[in-house]
């Protein structure tokens, strides 16, 4: 027998189970994450994090404002294309002093 509906009722139950299994599996593994020392728990990237402050976001104080400084457009002269150039000169090798 089918249930109407039962497709969403079963994406809302794997999105509930994959949610309970993230929050217990972070909570074991700082239940289970120990050190015998505090040399150790100074050096560990995982407490580190755990003991870090979160950063907050740098408030914006002013916002910014266009102001209009020439109401003229000026178009800025077209550069002539470049072009290779070459000497149609042989090269040569500086004279030699014997």
């Amino acid at each position: 027998m089918r249930v109407p509906g039962g497709k969403k009722i079963r994406r809302i139950l794997f999105a509930v189970s994959l949610s309970l299994l993230l929050l217990v599996a972070t909570t074991a593994g700082n239940l289970w994450h120990h050190h015998d020392d505090a040399s150790s728990e100074s050096s560990c990237t995982l407490c580190h994090l755990g003991h870090q402050a979160a950063q907050q976001p740098t408030a914006i104080r002013a916002t910014p404002v266009l102001v209009a400084i020439d109401s003229s457009v000026t178009l800025a002269e077209p550069a002539p294309p470049l072009t290779p150039t070459s000497s149609r000169l042989a090269t040569r090798a500086p004279p030699s002093s014997l």
